[in-house]
């Protein structure tokens, strides 16, 4: 994710099974620019690309139990817990 031609985001699709499901990955924003609505952007272009451009059924990611933050945030755009992995 640009901003400014400065690269502030990253993510990016893995296990990608054409048609069926992928997971995202390494969801990054600069520290700097946390709690300005970035990361919500990303996650909404990821889910918008995967589900419209890869034509995908489902998409998911992984997070650590304990990371109560990112957990929060992934409720908030539309994720569900589906499992719990110690």
């Amino acid at each position: 994710m640009l901003e400014n031609n400065q690269l502030v985001g990253f993510a990016y699709f893995y296990n990608v099974k054409k048609h069926q499901i992928a997971f995202i990955s390494n969801l990054i924003i600069k520290p700097e620019k946390h709690r300005q609505g970035l990361g919500r952007k990303l996650v909404l272009l990821m889910i918008e690309k995967g589900f419209k451009q890869l034509q995908l059924k489902e998409i998911h990611l992984s997070c650590y139990q304990q990371n109560i933050v990112a957990l929060s945030f992934y409720k908030q755009t539309g994720f569900k817990a589906y499992t719990q992995s110690t």
